[in-house]
Order: C-alpha cells, then structure tokens, then sequence
C-alpha cells in the first residue's frame, strides 16, 4: 500500500510541474519590440515649439508588454543634440465609405494623450505619433506660468493689463517663441528609443533625414504667428486671430 501512495505522491508532484516550467519560462522569456517607422516624416513649429509627427508600427514578439515612453533623440547638422518626447498618439478606428464618389473612404480617427501603449504577445499596434521638444516643454511651462501670474496680478489691482508688455516675464516668452526654432538646413540622424514599463530595457530604431533651405524658410514664418497668438491670447482684437501653421514632410532617408 506504501508503494502506492508514494506513486500517488509522485504523481501529484508532477501535475504541478507544468504550470511551474510555463511560469519559470514567462519570468526568463524577454520581450523583443521591433519599430518600423513610416517612410514619411512631418516637421512644425507652433506655440508647441519644434515638433515632430510620425507613424509607427511596433509589434512584440515572446511576451505582451506596456509601452511607457517613446522618445526621438536627435543629432542635427551643427552637431547639436535635441531630445522629443511622445505628447500624445492617434489611430485609425475604422472607415466610412459615402455615395458620393468624390468623397471615397473617410477615416475615423481617435487622438489621446500619450501615456502608455499595450501590445500583446506576437502582436503588432500602429500609431502616429506626436513628439515635443522637451527643453522648449520646460522652458515655456515655466515662462507661461510666470506670465498669467503677473497677467493676474495687473488684473486684481486694476492696473491697465496692456502694462503686461513692458515685464520680463512678456519679454522672456516672447523671447523663446522667437529663438526656439531649432531647425536647420541639413542632415539629421535620429534614434527612436522605446520603453517599456520595465524601465531596465529599452528598445531603439536609427532614421535619417534631410531638411532644405526652402522647407526651413517655411517654418520660420511660424514664428510671427506665434508671436501674434501670445499677443491676442492677453490683448484680443475685435477680430479673432486664427493662425495658419506650415508643416512640411520629408522622406526617411536609408541608413
């Protein structure tokens, strides 16, 4: 009878051997995330400061994973160096299809704020995604602040708000919305860096591209639009002013 329940014992022991190997082999097993992004890339400047806008795809391979962080670290063409966070993704829902033929296949699109990406086991995502400079982020959170605090100030003391224009605190935004265009004619090598939630690993694509003399005049005409949207956002005309932002695109060069 001894032999038996030691057979039956064994027996038993084994039956948890499996979930046992499954979990040993989803704690050792680390995920892979391959990033191919689009062929185009879309370059702005606004009151966001320098921006950049591109599609990706990313797909995980032996295990699901929660995309955290992605971020573009640049190296431009005087050999300065700028960083772009994520600020926020847009995905395709679906797609309505109208009678009318010159209107075809309408996407449906659903844009959020940037706070993390899940993707499952073998499975594949596709965003466009936004990304900010994060040293104009910083510097204009802290200018913008500045400036509504002294716009209060005037305001609770009955003082002639246009008194504004004559503080640092004016001239110091104004100032970054002057001088924080940061591209230039040139080659940009750029490195897509992904993290996950385990901030341990992190996962990197290279691109390369190219901005031209005429593409750059373009964006620097933003700059007086941004000019123009500080004034109005604190001296409104009659008129509500509506800037119109130039955006141009470049093609990812091969690396």
């Amino acid at each position: 009878m001894d032999i038996w329940y030691k057979i039956l014992a064994i027996l038993g022991a084994c039956a948890w051997l499996p979930p046992i190997i499954q979990l040993f082999i989803k704690y050792f097993t680390k995920v892979k995330i391959t990033i191919i992004p689009y062929r185009i890339i879309e370059i702005g400047y606004n009151i966001n400061g320098p921006i950049i806008n591109l599609a990706l795809a990313l797909s995980a391979e032996n295990s699901e994973c929660l995309i955290t962080n992605i971020e573009i670290q640049l190296h431009g063409p005087n050999q300065e160096r700028h960083n772009l966070k994520w600020e926020w993704f847009e995905e395709k829902l679906y797609e309505i299809e109208y009678a009318a033929s010159e209107l075809g296949l309408t996407p449906i699109k659903k844009q959020q704020n940037a706070i993390a990406i899940k993707i499952l086991k073998e499975g594949l995502v596709e965003k466009k995604v936004g990304f900010h400079e994060t040293a104009y982020k910083i510097n204009h959170d802290q200018a913008y602040n500045a400036i509504n605090q002294q716009f209060e100030l005037l305001s609770k003391n009955n003082q002639d708000v246009f008194q504004l224009k004559a503080t640092q605190e004016y001239d110091k935004l104004k100032n970054l919305l002057e001088n924080s265009l940061i591209w230039k004619e040139g080659t940009y090598d750029g490195i897509i860096k992904v993290t996950t939630l385990d901030k341990s690993r992190f996962f990197t694509e290279n691109i390369k591209f190219r901005l031209s003399a005429n593409q750059i005049r373009s964006l620097q005409a933003n700059i007086l639009s941004c000019v123009r949207v500080l004034e109005n956002a604190y001296f409104p005309s009659e008129e509500l002013y509506q800037p119109k932002w130039n955006w141009i695109t470049t093609n990812i060069l091969d690396n």
